[in-house]
């Protein structure tokens, strides 16, 4: 599919994982560059936990190339794990993060945050994510975050 933000919206909702992934493939061939996040925020939800005794799980939407989880896994070694849900494959294969405690997790379906949450998460990020979905399809990702003790959602 050629790229079009405007026609992108205009299916959003009969669109298929498949090519939503295309869709977004095609975007990160050109415009890679989508790290975007406030990172002294970051640091600061992440600080909300002590350094050393509690360990933490993170749950990352829209992971991209990962650089927020390499920046704040390089920072706090009491991340015990960071998933990233992520279903642009071409940002997955130029990830920027080798941190063996990072995992991408590709959804079976583009509306994944319709189920119930699995993942163990004590915190979970959301940086340039949320502005990218329907107001129902936000409605039931407000719903999936439930159980977390954080939730930081940046637009």
């Amino acid at each position: 599919m050629e790229f079009n933000f405007d026609e992108w919206r205009s299916k959003y909702e009969t669109m298929t994982l498949e090519e939503q992934v295309e869709y977004h493939n095609d975007i990160a061939k050109t415009y890679p560059e989508q790290a975007h996040y406030t990172y002294p925020i970051v640091e600061e939800v992440l600080n909300l936990f002590q350094r050393g005794v509690d360990k933490i799980s993170v749950l990352e939407f829209g992971s991209w190339r990962a650089d927020l989880a390499q920046r704040a896994l390089t920072q706090f070694p009491n991340i015990e794990s960071w998933k990233g849900i992520e279903i642009c494959t071409e940002a997955m294969s130029l990830t920027r993060c080798d941190n063996p405690k990072f995992e991408y997790i590709f959804p079976t379906k583009f509306n994944w945050f319709e189920d119930k949450r699995t993942e163990k998460a004590d915190v979970i990020f959301a940086t340039h994510f949320i502005e990218h979905l329907s107001n129902p399809h936000f409605d039931q990702l407000v719903k999936y975050v439930k159980g977390a003790s954080y939730v930081y959602f940046e637009c």
